[in-house]
C-alpha cells in the first residue's frame, strides 16, 4: 500500500525502496512507478517530487502527467548517522530526534542537531533546486 502526504507539489512516501536484483542501475525503482500511479490520480500540478526515506534518501521527479523525469539519490539519514558513529569511535550512538536548538551544548545534542538540521537543509535545498529546474520561470 502506498501512502503519500501532499505538501503543494511535494509528496513524502512511506513506500520502502524495492529495486529488484536485475534492475538497471540507471532506472527508477519499482516504488517510483507505484507512487506515480498514486500521484497521477491527484489534481494536476507542474511536477511532483516524491521523497523516500530509506537506506538512501531519494527524490523522484514526475511531470504533470505522472511520467518519471529523473531524480536525486543521497545517503539515508540512518546510514549517515551510522557512518559518523563508526568513523569517529568516540562518538556515542544516538537516536534521530528533532533538535531543540541548532547549536548543541554537548556531544549528543550537537550530533542530533547536525543530523536533524543537516537533513532538513538537504531536503529543502534539493526540493527547491528541483522546483527551479522544473519551472525555470519560478523566481529564485
Amino acid at each position: 500500500m502506498v501512502t503519500t502526504t501532499r505538501f503543494s507539489q511535494l509528496f513524502i512516501s512511506s513506500v520502502n525502496s524495492s529495486r529488484t536484483p536485475d534492475s538497471e542501475p540507471d532506472s527508477p525503482s519499482t516504488n517510483t512507478f507505484v507512487e506515480s500511479q498514486t500521484i497521477a490520480s491527484t489534481p494536476s500540478s507542474p511536477c511532483a517530487i516524491i521523497v523516500d526515506f530509506g537506506t538512501a534518501t531519494t527524490f523522484d521527479v514526475l511531470n504533470s502527467n505522472g511520467a518519471y523525469c529523473g531524480g536525486v539519490i543521497a545517503p539515508g539519514i540512518n546510514l549517515s548517522l551510522k557512518a559518523l558513529q563508526e568513523a569517529a569511535a568516540r562518538l556515542p550512538t544516538i537516536s534521530v530526534l528533532p533538535a531543540q536548538n541548532v547549536i548543541g551544548t554537548n556531544t549528543i545534542s550537537a550530533m542530533q542537531s547536525g543530523i536533524y538540521y543537516g537533513y532538513h537543509g538537504l531536503i529543502n535545498h534539493i526540493v527547491e533546486g528541483i522546483r527551479r529546474e522544473m519551472n525555470p520561470a519560478r523566481p529564485r
